[in-house]
């Protein structure tokens, strides 16, 4: 079961990644701008973050994380 606070802090992960992905292919965005090496490693603790959330919430997101890891820039995200 989760809690209020958990489901506004998932609606917000949820939003912000999705957010980073609207300029594709062009690349990830983190703000206004391009995604440093350092921006990215933030962006792929966010996934994790909003997965943890996502089964307390009891929602399946596993394809669009999929999609998020796979954009962020996997040889980043390999390194991890």
């Amino acid at each position: 079961m989760s809690t209020k606070l958990e489901r506004e802090e998932y609606e917000e992960l949820h939003r912000y990644l999705k957010y980073t992905l609207h300029e594709l292919p062009a690349g990830v965005l983190y703000g206004a701008s391009g995604a440093s090496e350092k921006e990215c490693s933030e962006l792929m603790e966010a996934t994790y973050r909003l997965e943890e959330l996502s089964k307390l919430i009891g929602e399946d997101l596993s394809d669009f994380l999929a999609l998020c890891r796979w954009h962020g820039n996997p040889p980043i995200f390999d390194a991890l």
